[in-house]
């Protein structure tokens, strides 16, 4: 049985050791902190209170922080979330991941307290029987290397900060320099100007952050602010809905479908946005539930042009525009694709150095070609669908392959141009804004290639014999994209447990909708049989009454109905004369 190394125990390696023991893998997972988490580690700092989510000192996160998904979403397919709140806090998401490394025992599989140092190719290496050497450094036992026959990288993404360094930087005070990955608290911008520079969701955050501290004016700088990058969290919290799990499986996987479902949502939630000026899209990414107003009146919050320069304490935009008097600025610019336990590789394949400098990966997960091969970064993935099922994606996809004794599904060409592309959708202005919902529909072809594809609503939906079936077709069909869905089969599904989280999930989330189509589904299927049984049953038969009845009694789950249904059905077919 294969050997595999997993480097990381957050969100990723969590799921990347679970599933590698249902595939009867031997694992070990190295963790450099001593406890599982990651980045949701810093829930159980002692500087932490869970219930103001505030920081009070060094901590990995900042206060207020919130993940951009709904906390329903927030979830593996084989674990239901426990947590009530719309949106998770990074308390709600550490539980999460210990609950479930308790549920399947995951933690006697992974040593706490070993960084690690270097992953490099055994000298028996070859393409088709990869062997990897992973050197570390052990708080107990000092520096060891140990050999596996494959490696899952899952950390690193959001660890390294992206810091520009614009003309005359030097001249602003550098204590007042600051990324958004060193931010532990906002309360310091009270009553201070603060430029913010970026237009992704961390950079709206900060603006929204910055405003709800009191900051005495904000100024958002950004090359472009890109239509995709959305955090509903305004909408979440003012509407009380949560909006992912609003979009049924049809939307979620339809790029402009789900760019259309979007547009809808912020025109109900915030009307505000109506003046052409300000991008709609754009604005949803501020998380601020009052900052439709700050937005359209400029009183605290102004969108300003690009940065160019620093004059002093003061910055010139490209425009022409000097802003006077920054006291602070803050760098919400994104973070470096860097893995330095491999960067020893660098210079060896050019497609590979183009993944350690820019991520670019074959279903977000697979290095192309064979230089790498027994290799793979399942928690380098993006899109719309929530982190939890679009690394689940890519390690079920990466497993099956293995289960099919392949280490790739496609040749170094096809991974190529199917990279290439990915780059050019995303570099085309016309294109560039689909990009995240194509990634998410990505997500669902993994879950697909792996084996674990729900069956087709109607395939429940007509089912004669469970209302609970015809339940769960509805909830399909009609109710939120929920990712138990990928769970109804596979190599490894539990079929009763996801049915159940499918049918709870969509009762809390759309009972209205659910209980108007469940009525229409059980009254298709009663004058379904109705019709039937009064094309095949003579009027004066004795077993048409029965059949009528059995009809009618097909809307309810009584199990004597359905065993009526069928026996009546049975003896009509022998007595009656068919039309």
């Amino acid at each position: 049985m294969m050997n595999v190394a997993v480097v990381g125990a957050g969100i990723s390696g969590l799921c990347a050791v679970k599933n590698l023991l249902d595939y009867g893998y031997n694992v070990t997972c190295y963790e450099g902190q001593k406890c599982l988490g990651g980045k949701w580690l810093s829930a159980i700092n002692e500087s932490y209170d869970r219930d103001t989510n505030k920081l009070t000192g060094t901590n990995s996160m900042y206060s207020g922080l919130k993940a951009n998904t709904s906390t329903k979403s927030n979830r593996f397919t084989d674990f239901p979330s426990f947590h009530k709140s719309k949106l998770s806090t990074p308390y709600e998401i550490y539980e999460y991941l210990e609950a479930y490394c308790e549920e399947f025992n995951l933690k006697k599989h992974i040593r706490f307290g070993c960084s690690v140092d270097k992953v490099s190719k055994n000298p028996e290496y070859s393409p088709e029987n990869p062997r990897w050497d992973v050197n570390l450094t052990s708080s107990s036992d000092g520096v060891e290397t140990a050999t596996f026959d494959r490696v899952l990288v899952t950390s690193g993404l959001f660890r390294y900060p992206i810091e520009p360094e614009y003309e005359d930087q030097h001249l602003f005070p550098s204590a007042r320099l600051s990324h958004i990955g060193h931010i532990r608290n906002f309360d310091v911008y009270k009553d201070k100007n603060v430029l913010i520079v970026g237009g992704g969701i961390s950079a709206g955050d900060a603006v929204a952050q910055s405003l709800k501290a009191g900051a005495k004016k904000v100024f958002w700088s950004a090359k472009r602010r890109r239509e995709g990058n959305i955090i509903i969290a305004n909408v979440i919290e003012r509407s009380g809905r949560h909006w992912m799990w609003n979009v049924s499986r049809d939307v979620c996987l339809d790029p402009m479908k789900f760019l259309q479902a979007i547009e809808i949502e912020s025109l109900i939630y915030d009307e505000k946005f109506s003046d052409p000026k300000y991008d709609r899209l754009t604005a949803h990414s501020v998380e601020g539930l009052f900052l439709g107003d700050e937005i359209k009146s400029g009183t605290r919050l102004q969108i300003v042009d690009t940065l160019q320069r620093f004059t002093g304490e003061s910055v010139l935009l490209r425009n022409g525009v000097v802003i006077p008097e920054i006291d602070y600025v803050i760098f919400a610019t994104g973070y470096q694709h860097f893995v330095p336990f491999l960067e020893h590789l660098r210079g060896d394949d050019e497609f590979f150095d183009e993944f350690l400098s820019y991520g670019y990966l074959y279903k977000h997960c697979i290095v192309p070609g064979d230089f790498a091969n027994g290799l793979y970064f399942p928690a380098w993935c993006e899109g719309n669908a929530s982190k939890f099922w679009s690394v689940e994606a890519s390690i079920l996809l990466i497993l099956e392959l293995w289960a099919e004794s392949k280490l790739t599904d496609a040749s170094r060409e096809e991974m190529i141009s199917w990279i290439e592309n990915l780059k050019s959708f995303s570099a085309s202005p016309e294109t560039r804004y689909l990009i995240s919902p194509l990634l998410t529909l990505e997500v669902d072809r993994n879950f697909t290639r792996a084996g674990y594809a729900p069956k087709s609503p109607y395939y429940y939906l007509l089912n004669p014999f469970s209302r609970e079936y015809r339940r769960l077709g509805v909830a399909l069909l009609y109710g939120p994209h929920t990712n138990a869905s990928y769970r109804l089969r596979g190599r490894f599904s539990d079929f009763e447990k996801s049915k159940r989280t499918i049918l709870k999930t969509a009762q809390e989330l759309s009972p209205e909708l659910l209980r108007s189509k469940n009525l229409i589904w059980d009254m298709s299927n009663a004058l379904l049989f109705l019709g039937i049984s009064y094309r095949i049953t003579s009027p004066r038969h004795f077993w048409a009454p029965l059949t009528a009845l059995c009809g009618i009694w097909f809307i309810s789950d009584n199990q004597f109905s359905n065993v009526a249904l069928i026996t009546g059905f049975a003896l009509k077919m022998l007595t009656a004369n068919c039309v």
